[in-house]
């Protein structure tokens, strides 16, 4: 390598933490040139430019060379220092006795800006070495022992400070806290602190360290090249892991869980076939900018990315009424007057005689009283007045004491509800049960929490559902025992009830308002008059017709 390519890779750009490694490269390069010396050591008889010596004069002679490496060493700094800063250090060592500078001035000057050597220097050297520690079990102690050696080496060199091979020896038992060091660092704190045993030396203790980082590293590499080749088996064809886990997810052909579509048994090309389904349930992958990439639609219920073969809706719409086991968990307590205990509690309406099931409706509810269930899974009705649409529709229905009844046929209930307020509105459910041993109709509630549109919320000490702006209010009280029911008056879509339920249900508040707040007198020969019953009574004063009413308090013009 050439003199000029050397120093091209000398090049000092100002960068204190590259100063250290840059002045050891330097002092080795001047080294070799004969010339380190003068930077490094004060030289009292180093001669002016100007003084005449004499090359066969043996008192010139050395006096000769030491000017000769001055002058080479100054050339050395200066094709180096690169940055502006140290190169006005150079800079500053020139004066009229050496014009060419002074070599060891201008590296005194270097030193004192960038290997500073005060006592806050020497505290933070020794908290370096303090709190240096290895913790990294992939990589080789060596970088950390070096790393030591050189803080060692520097507290030497710089401030006089020796550090002794058993503070190096206890500084790596208590700081080396990788995990495959532990077992040996233990047995090399029983050795040190053992009297009667030698000590192991500080070369000893790294030789059986690097020894134990190379077998970690060996069983490894053969820890990974087992693991590449049993991961090779498991992705070829013929050979599978018979220790995989189970699929926990859902299947996309018949929705059940614990396999893959690849793997169901429901697939168009036959039983347990392994490649026939993902080709037809893969949907294309719409590119942005792509127009020819369609989305599948199903023709059934007109959702997008499944076909009308794979259909959930359409396959749970045909199954036949055997295969569905509705629930009724709504119970009624047994209460026989003439006995003095309370009676047998929690039994199931259907466990009701003929007799007790007349009596029970009769002084209870009538059959437009529907019962809110919320162990319910689908309506219910015991008779077809205001169901439509009907079909055979043969289901078994689990109730509250294990007892299993069954529905005759299912259909589309419509009927009407009239509010507090006098306002009339149609109801209409869908897959209505037509099950004869009830003796009341049940609203399913978990049913119809299934549409989100549909709010619940408590009024009082009942519940109501918000439907399109209008509210069902399960009001009516069905007593029974000890305990109510809350159930609701849902009337068949027949002019004849919805006339008379119309006409016999109004608040006084919404009488009041409705004809322009008048007094109480007014509002009740009205209604009198026109046949409709006042539902309340006014039990306080109108706030409307209190601030019409109310006028300004007079103000003294004497106080403005």
């Amino acid at each position: 390598m050439s003199d000029y390519s050397t120093l091209k890779s000398l090049i000092f750009d100002g960068d204190h933490k590259e100063y250290k490694k840059w002045s050891e490269k330097l002092l080795h390069y001047c080294n070799t040139k004969q010339c380190r010396h003068v930077l490094l050591q004060d030289q009292p008889t180093m001669p002016d430019d100007s003084t005449v010596l004499d090359p066969t004069v043996d008192a010139d002679k050395p006096l000769i060379l030491l000017r000769t490496a001055n002058a080479l060493a100054c050339s050395i700094l200066s094709m180096t220092l690169k940055d502006d800063t140290s190169h006005e250090q150079l800079e500053s060592s020139i004066s009229t006795k050496l014009p060419s500078g002074d070599a060891r001035q201008a590296w005194i000057n270097l030193e004192r800006i960038y290997n500073p050597k005060t006592d806050i220097d020497l505290y933070n050297l020794r908290q370096k070495f303090t709190r240096s520690e290895f913790t990294t079990e992939g990589i080789s102690p060596d970088i950390w022992f070096t790393e030591l050696e050189i803080i060692r080496r520097q507290l030497m060199m710089d401030f006089g400070v020796s550090l002794t091979d058993a503070d190096v020896i206890q500084h790596i038992v208590y700081n080396l806290k990788a995990r495959q060091y532990q077992t040996a660092l233990q047995m090399i704190k029983r050795e040190t602190s053992d009297p009667k045993k030698t000590s192991p030396t500080l070369e000893e203790i790294k030789a059986e360290l690097r020894a134990l980082f190379s077998q970690y590293v060996s069983g490894d590499t053969k820890k990974n090249s087992k693991r590449e080749t049993a991961l090779v088996v498991m992705q070829s064809g013929k050979n599978k892991a018979t220790y995989s886990k189970k699929f926990k997810g859902d299947c996309r052909i018949c929705g059940k869980k614990g396999h893959k579509a690849v793997d169901c048994w429901d697939s168009a090309k036959g039983k347990g076939s392994a490649n026939n389904k993902m080709s037809k349930l893969q949907t294309p992958r719409v590119v942005p900018g792509d127009y020819k990439a369609k989305k599948k639609v199903c023709t059934f219920c007109g959702k997008e990315n499944h076909t009308f073969e794979n259909c959930f809706k359409r396959k749970n719409s045909e199954k036949k009424p055997s295969e569905i086991t509705e629930v009724a968990l709504m119970s009624f307590e047994r209460w026989n007057p003439d006995q003095e205990d309370e009676g047998t509690e929690l039994c199931v309406l259907s466990g009701f005689n003929k007799e007790q099931q007349s009596e029970l409706i009769k002084t209870n509810a009538d059959p437009n009283t529907w019962i809110l269930d919320s162990g319910s899974t689908s309506h219910m009705r015991f008779t077809k007045d205001g169901l439509t649409n009907l079909i055979e529709w043969k289901a078994p229905i689990t109730v509250g004491n294990k007892e299993v009844i069954y529905s005759k046929q299912k259909g589309t209930f419509k009927g009407h509800i009239v509010n507090e307020d006098g306002i009339q509105f149609t109801v209409t459910m869908d897959d209505v049960l037509y099950v004869p041993d009830l003796i009341m109709n049940l609203f399913s509630l978990t049913k119809t929490m299934k549409n989100t549109s549909i709010g619940l919320e408590r009024v009082g000490h009942s519940l109501a559902l918000n439907i399109d702006n209008n509210k069902l209010i399960f009001d009516k009280e069905i007593k029974g025992g000890s305990g109510n029911l809350m159930g609701i008056d849902i009337y068949p879509a027949t002019a004849s009830e919805l006339t008379e339920q119309a006409t016999t249900i109004i608040s006084h508040e919404r009488m009041h308002e409705l004809l322009g707040h008048p007094n109480t007198v007014v509002v009740n020969s009205t209604a009198k008059k026109y046949g409709i019953k006042i539902k309340t009574s006014l039990d306080q004063p109108c706030e409307h017709c209190a601030q019409a009413k109310s006028k300004k308090k007079k103000i003294s013009k004497l106080n403005l």
